[in-house]
């Protein structure tokens, strides 16, 4: 599940932490140039650390399918900014025993 998030260019969790990150703030404000302040919004960005809590709500499981739905926090840190967000997701069990997770889309 942490790929998906970490593989979305447009994801509002990390974009709020990278906004309240004061260690990149001050890159920023001393960066010359709008390159220069881009391209440390994206390392920042592409730096995130993801993390699901430890406590995941079960909603609902569905045996015949195999088929289960969570809630859970999902946590990304930039620097010194961690951001949260409860995110609802559903795992599924492969007949040939391979797990795939898909994440509810949210807003933040």
């Amino acid at each position: 599940m942490v790929k998906i998030f970490s593989n979305d260019s447009n994801n509002a969790l990390v974009n709020y932490a990278v906004k309240n990150s004061s260690a990149v703030a001050a890159r920023i404000s001393n960066a010359n140039t709008e390159v220069e302040k881009s391209a440390i919004w994206e390392r920042a960005r592409q730096g995130a650390a993801y993390r699901l809590d430890d406590t995941i709500r079960t909603n609902s499981r569905n045996k015949a399918k195999r088929v289960v739905t969570c809630t859970g926090l999902l946590y990304a840190t930039v620097e010194d900014a961690t951001a949260q967000k409860e995110v609802d997701f559903q795992v599924e069990q492969a007949a040939d025993g391979k797990m795939s997770i898909s994440v509810s889309p949210f807003q933040f």
